[in-house]
Parts: structure tokens; C-alpha cells; sequence
């Protein structure tokens, strides 16, 4: 979910810190939560979306759609959504 982005933006930003510093006016994360859109790519678990939506923010998310033929039996968005509305 993201592409791994929200697992991997603290790394970014420790390798690549004086590349940075010397030619960009904020950090790599920045850029990349300012200028890029995230989607779930049809995985509906809470906490990679919980994850996700912590670090690029709900704004940021792009929802895309599981179809039958990839989502076990009971684990698509409807299920999904079932689950989020029972709490």
C-alpha cells in the first residue's frame, strides 16, 4: 500500500540528508507527501492503511477498487467497510 513509501521516507530522508540540505529547500519526505498521491492498490488491511493515511494524510489517498477474481473470499472493500463501521 503506497508502494512502501510510508515504511521508507525516514530512510530517505537519513541517506539522502546532505544531498538535500544542499539542493532542495525542505526534506525528501516533504517532497514526496506535498507532490504525491498514494493508493491502496486493493489491499484493505488496517494497519498498512493506517500507516499510509498517517503519513501522506486522507487527503492523499487514492482508494482503488478490489475485483472479485483477487479478493479472497470475504476480504474485499465491502467487507472492509463493514469491519470500519463496527467499531
Amino acid at each position: 500500500m503506497g508502494e512502501g513509501l510510508p515504511a521508507m521516507l525516514a530512510r530517505c530522508d537519513q541517506v539522502f540528508a546532505d544531498e538535500a540540505r544542499e539542493r532542495l529547500t525542505r526534506t525528501v519526505s516533504g517532497t514526496i507527501t506535498d507532490q504525491v498521491w498514494a493508493t491502496t492498490s486493493g489491499f484493505f488491511s488496517l494497519p498498512p492503511l493506517a500507516a499510509l493515511l498517517m503519513t501522506f494524510g486522507a487527503d492523499r489517498v487514492l482508494f482503488s477498487r478490489w475485483t472479485t477474481r483477487s479478493a479472497p473470499t470475504g476480504q474485499g472493500p465491502t467487507s472492509f467497510a463493514r469491519c470500519r463501521s463496527q467499531r
